[in-house]
């Protein structure tokens, strides 16, 4: 054993070790290296003196680095095994590209490598070189993502990456000192067929885990359904609360005028808000519950405002128009034309996969600064066609939105 080789394992387990440990981000990070790189070196060091590189001494290697994982972190789960095992695997990828490229610049055997130093040196420098360059690469990819997979369900693919750390440094084995025997065959298939087992189970594992993500997300759906259905009746009840004070504002007055005798009043009175319900006519023949009657109980507020407005509704039944967000979406329309106070044509109708919504404002040739940025805000949410234009008498705006697969749950 030369001082070379006691180089080059130096820097193999200490990169190893300030991997892990910079990798977990552990408190104690120089000690962490210390300890763990100077038992695994002398473990290295120890093989390399009876000239033995085989799987134990990974394996040896992977349990005195786990094990100091589990102290300074005091847990274990999945990534205490995986990254270790996968670092190792790195490892033996570094060594077989360098012995790959020195090979064929060098047009030798492999055998060749082990009998000339120099060709020997070269490999092991350029091995570990590789070495710390896939490591930064590894690091700065972990720090992005966190792996959060649960051991106890995902140990599969730990046994998977042991199968395949040993497969690998058989054919190394064999590879390197041109070593083939029915005993390395044996192993290999075993290992191929152990491999496709773990394979098989690690399939189940991720039907298993879709069927949990899609029964979730049902659950959601629901949850998100009821939510809405209970924002919904929140929202028709205070609509009720004030169609009611209405009501009862307008019975306080005939009562009021009762107690006068003043009939003429009365008849005045009760005519006025029969004018007012001739006034705001609208058609609805759509089916859709919820949009029925919140649309209904916002053209109430036309009573308050004496706004002169003819809504026509012409539309199929559609999950789309009971969606809340819609709802809130074109309540927040009706009420910035009910603001306007003028003369309105309002009319919604069902073209094809299409909802064309038409605002006619008579006699006004004004912007109306709320109507526009409830139009706006409809067009931003549903990405609709919109054409606004004036013409001798009014002011005209109309929006086609898509209903193509909208308001699914």
């Amino acid at each position: 054993m030369t001082y070379f080789t006691l180089f080059i394992n130096f820097i193999e387990v200490f990169l190893f070790s300030g991997f892990i440990a910079y990798t977990f981000n552990l408190n104690k990070k120089i000690r962490y290296t210390a300890i763990i790189g100077m038992i695994n070196y002398a473990i290295t060091n120890i093989s390399s003196y009876y000239s033995y590189d085989g799987v134990f001494l990974t394996i040896a290697v992977l349990l005195v680095t786990i094990f100091g994982l589990i102290i300074e972190t005091k847990t274990l789960n999945f990534k205490i095994l995986f990254i270790p095992i996968i670092y190792n695997i790195i490892i033996i990828l570094c060594t077989s590209i360098s012995v790959e490229i020195v090979t064929y610049i060098f047009s030798i055997d492999i055998s060749e490598i082990f009998l000339n130093s120099t060709i020997y040196y070269i490999a092991c420098i350029l091995s570990k070189i590789l070495q710390l360059i896939l490591s930064l690469f590894i690091y700065i990819v972990l720090d992005k993502y966190v792996i959060t997979l649960k051991l106890k369900e995902w140990w599969i693919i730990i046994a998977t990456e042991f199968s395949m750390i040993i497969t690998i440094g058989l054919c190394l084995y064999s590879l390197n000192f041109g070593k083939i025997n029915q005993m390395i065959i044996k192993s290999l298939l075993f290992l191929c067929v152990f491999s496709n087992i773990l394979f098989y189970l690690v399939i189940l594992v991720c039907n298993k885990n879709y069927n949990e993500k899609i029964q979730n997300a049902k659950k959601l759906q629901e949850y998100a359904f009821k939510k809405q259905k209970y924002k919904t009746i929140e929202h028709i009840k205070k609509e009720t609360d004030i169609l009611n004070h209405r009501m009862f504002y307008i019975l306080w007055q005939i009562e009021w005028l009762l107690e006068k005798k003043d009939l003429s009043k009365i008849k005045e009175t009760i005519e006025k808000y029969k004018s007012l319900l001739n006034k705001n006519q609208y058609v609805i023949n759509s089916g859709n519950d919820i949009f029925d009657c919140l649309v209904s109980l916002k053209l109430s507020k036309c009573f308050d405002n004496n706004t002169d407005l003819k809504l026509s509704i012409a539309i199929e039944k559609n999950e789309f128009y009971d969606n809340l967000e819609f709802i809130d979406c074109l309540n927040t329309l009706i009420d910035a034309i009910i603001l306007n106070n003028e003369d309105t044509d309002l009319s919604m109708l069902e073209i094809n996969s299409f909802l064309v919504i038409n605002i006619c404002i008579k006699g006004n040739k004004d912007k109306n600064i709320k109507l526009n940025t409830a139009v706006d805000s409809l067009s931003k949410k549903y990405n609709t066609k919109t054409n606004i234009y004036f013409d001798d008498n009014s002011y005209n705006i109309r929006l086609s939105i898509s209903i193509t697969n909208r308001g699914e749950f």
